[in-house]
């Protein structure tokens, strides 16, 4: 019956329910948090961050931070002192029976704040504020607690929980839990996509892209990443639907951004563009200052451009970080082995896309991921085809997808490409002729595409109200994309129009 009591008390239902969010639900957020940071004893190193205003509180938080590199563990440190702030905060204001519940408040607020920061826990700010909001309301929540010891005199009677107050403490986390999962779903899906990138783990990142319902540009970016990586960056590209919301990030200057710093080198690196890539990471780190995540991109970058003393350099860096031994470890032996670095299947598909000529960045569209591929004067392999032609799929450039299927005259289209093949004969009727004879299409596409231009394109585009409707029937079908996805958020490019460059949405 005692250990019943103990199990039901409001202390250990709010460290079960702090570690449950702490380490599972937002564990991938919390862990990219520290991957954003980089913490070392090393006093050179972290000169950086010791040398601003508060430097010792942000070294300190770090240093804490460091538990999330296994989530489990950060997420256990983390419940330990939101719990503790329950104990005293519970203590202070003799709260008990029905009224233990308010303790919850200011641990829950905390986890509040922290849910609605999203990605700028991480993203272009101080990531140790993970650990230090918690910290900080512990320490106050301590002494409230020294300074009503002294004033209050004796303690109150105990008086056991009561299951009232423990209904509300299960409604408090639920309505957290809730939150976090549904209106913060994107940001975990980000950053659990980002940690599966780091592993490599492609076929987590696609299924976790497909749990999105209204996926973001970030999730999109690391969604394409795995198709490519995996070879079916044309067959699944629609995968997903293409109608970004608003991620509502702020950038280092206080300004609304957009999120595209998030993922732009790691889409560089991956789409070959080594160079745009470690430029896009050494600019990054100047600004923000060095990273785990960022050191890891450089030494990416150094290694395939065969910069071995410079990589080895990056590497002894990660070395002075603790647990990040294992990835030293790792790729230690990739340096100044080119053998080696071809048998491993992610950068060997890097290394195919790789351009042959030098050129300006300024030259292309941005962002240069996309901009580079939608100049056709690169296409050497089936990898920078298929890379160029999603290129332009997703960007619309029909003109571009028919130049592009030369290659495939007498044979069988990829069905995307079909779909968009065929669109364009019907959009381009008078410069189209005999284009479909060229290659086996599918009646059934021609049917489709036609049905659907007749029921649902009025004066060229679909009316809005219908597109909901479409999405379950169509969302896969080249022509819907085209009338109804990615299309321009008038709001977003007003909130946005500072970073814009006409670029690619």
């Amino acid at each position: 019956m005692k250990i019943k009591t103990i199990l039901s008390s409001t202390p250990v239902i709010a460290f079960i329910g702090f570690w449950i969010f702490a380490a599972i639900l937002y564990g991938d957020v919390f862990y990219m948090a520290e991957q954003y940071s980089l913490f070392a004893f090393d006093q050179q190193i972290m000169e950086f961050i010791l040398d601003q205003p508060g430097g010792k509180l942000y070294w300190f938080g770090r240093l804490l931070l460091l538990s999330y590199h296994e989530p489990w563990i950060g997420g256990f440190l983390m419940s330990v002192l939101l719990t503790g702030t329950v104990c005293l905060v519970r203590k202070s204001f003799a709260l008990q029976g029905k009224w233990e519940w308010i303790s919850l408040l200011p641990s829950i607020l905390v986890l509040w704040y922290l849910i609605l920061k999203g990605q700028n826990l991480y993203y272009q700010q101080e990531p140790s504020v993970v650990f230090l909001w918690p910290l900080a309301v512990f320490i106050l929540a301590a002494l409230v607690s020294i300074a009503f010891h002294f004033i209050s005199g004796k303690p109150s009677q105990p008086v056991s929980s009561s299951r009232w107050g423990q209904g509300i403490c299960g409604v408090l986390f639920l309505g957290l839990y809730l939150y976090t999962w549904t209106g913060k779903e994107n940001e975990r899906i980000t950053a659990s996509m980002q940690r599966a990138y780091q592993e490599q783990n492609w076929d987590k990142m696609i299924q976790q892209a497909k749990q999105a319902k209204q996926p973001t540009r970030n999730v999109a970016a690391y969604h394409a990443i795995a198709l490519l990586q995996t070879g079916r960056l044309l067959n699944n590209l629609l995968d997903i639907p293409y109608q970004y919301p608003d991620l509502g990030l702020i950038n280092r200057g206080g300004l609304p951004d957009d999120g595209t710093d998030l993922y732009l080198s790691d889409c560089c690196l991956s789409s070959g563009l080594v160079n745009t890539a470690y430029h896009q990471a050494m600019e990054r780190m100047v600004i923000d200052g060095p990273s785990c995540y960022t050191l890891k991109l450089l030494f990416f970058c150094s290694l395939l451009n065969e910069e071995y003393a410079l990589a080895n350099k990056y590497l002894y860096l990660l070395q002075q970080v603790p647990f990040e031994s294992d990835f030293v470890r790792k790729y230690m032996p990739l340096v100044a082995n080119p053998k080696v670095i071809l048998e491993q299947p992610f950068f060997n598909r890097i290394l195919a896309l790789k351009p042959t000529n030098d050129s300006f960045e300024q030259s292309y569209r941005s962002p240069l991921f996309i901009g580079y591929p939608i100049t056709g004067n690169h296409i050497r392999n089936q990898q920078t085809f298929d890379v160029s032609m999603a290129a332009c799929l997703y960007t619309k450039l029909l003109d571009e997808v028919v130049n592009r299927t030369r290659p495939y005259k007498g044979k069988e289209l990829p069905l995307i490409v079909e779909q968009a093949v065929v669109l364009y004969t019907y959009l381009q009727k008078e410069r189209t002729t005999n284009l479909l004879s060229q290659f086996q299409i599918r009646p059934s596409t021609i049917q489709q595409v036609e049905n659907f231009l007749s029921q649902y394109v009025k004066d060229g585009k679909v009316a809005d109200e219908l597109i909901p409707q479409l999405q379950e029937e169509y969302g896969h079908f080249y022509p819907f994309y085209y009338f109804c996805q990615n299309k321009i958020d008038e709001e977003q490019m007003k909130r946005y129009q500072i970073l814009m460059k006409g670029g690619v949405n």
